[in-house]
């Protein structure tokens, strides 16, 4: 699906019986990727698809698509959302509840910009509400890092158009993993990932949520490989580092341009730290002392090992993470 389908689809079916829920679902979607490209400044609408709106409004279908009729006015101004004019949020004022799921949506964009298209609609509401310091301040979280192994020389064999939907591949099968588990993709690092747990909302068990993470992420792989096989291309290896400290959290960026939740500081070198020693310890998950205590009793290890890492006048203790007990 996109644009220019959807907003053809629309034309058609004006002069029909009337558009199925389904094309009114796609207008929306596409609504969204407008507002986002509006709000950012830009004028041209996105040409990928969203995940269903209703998901990423944390709505059910049913209210989304309630007090839309097959009002000519309405389908006209669906149809010019669709293909990308946004101004059209301004002054429509269809039925019922529409006016709110407008609001809804504009919400939802800012904060999705913040913190990507799969942000859980629990964080949206939270941010709403001013319960997210935006500002900055300090927090304890877990950070898991991770990073495939010899990517670099992969991406020199490959082909530019097959090395890109490996990484795209690739990374579908672990942010799976990490959102199982409710961990907070930051962003994706070309072929690694930053991912943090006990931000933007407290989660009182984060520390074990990124070693079950982890630990998924490792079975994931396993699949992944196993696909990459039956496509004739090479398999992969990952590297993890799991480290629990205190961060600096907040919106990052220039306003108008682009913002993006992140974390920062000693916690989340050393997470990126010990990944890197995930080499030198022969392991693809390596987890620091700080995690390691707080979920002992729930995962076998190898260790304690120390660590040197550059920068820093000693040595830090890290385990080599066996599994789950």
């Amino acid at each position: 699906m996109n644009v220019a389908e959807v907003g053809e689809r629309i034309r058609q079916r004006r002069e029909q019986a009337g558009l199925r829920q389904r094309d009114i679902a796609d207008a929306l979607q596409l609504s969204a990727q407008a507002v986002s490209k509006w709000e950012r400044g830009e004028n041209a609408p996105d040409i990928g698809v969203l995940p269903q709106l209703a998901r990423l409004l944390g709505i059910s279908t049913d209210w989304l698509l309630a007090g839309f009729d097959d009002s000519p006015d309405l389908l006209k101004a669906l149809e010019r959302i669709a293909m990308g004019d946004t101004t059209v949020l301004e002054t429509i004022k269809p039925v019922d509840e529409t006016d709110a799921l407008l609001t809804r949506l504009r919400d939802l964009v800012r904060v999705r910009n913040m913190f990507g298209q799969q942000v859980n609609a629990k964080v949206v509401d939270a941010v709403l509400r001013g319960d997210v310091d935006l500002a900055g301040s300090w927090a304890e979280a877990t950070i898991l890092i991770s990073d495939v192994r010899s990517f670099t020389v992969l991406s020199k064999e490959l082909q530019p158009h097959t090395f890109i939907a490996l990484l795209n591949r690739y990374h579908q099968f672990m942010v799976e993993a990490v959102e199982e588990f409710g961990g907070t993709l930051d962003k994706f690092l070309g072929d690694g990932m930053l991912v943090h747990f006990n931000l933007p909302l407290a989660q009182p068990n984060h520390q074990l949520q990124a070693v079950r993470t982890s630990l998924r992420m490792r079975e994931r792989l396993i699949d992944f490989n196993r696909d990459q096989d039956s496509r004739g291309e090479p398999p992969l290896r990952f590297g993890v580092g799991i480290h629990t400290g205190n961060v600096i959290a907040g919106n990052i960026g220039a306003e108008g341009r682009k913002t993006e939740y992140s974390v920062m500081g000693e916690a989340v070198n050393l997470a990126s730290r010990l990944e890197s020693h995930t080499k030198e310890l022969r392991t693809d998950i390596v987890v620091s002392d700080a995690t390691y205590q707080r979920v002992r009793d729930h995962i076998e290890v190898e260790g304690p090992h120390e660590v040197q890492i550059k920068g820093t006048d000693h040595p830090v203790l890290a385990y080599r993470l066996v599994g789950a007990k």
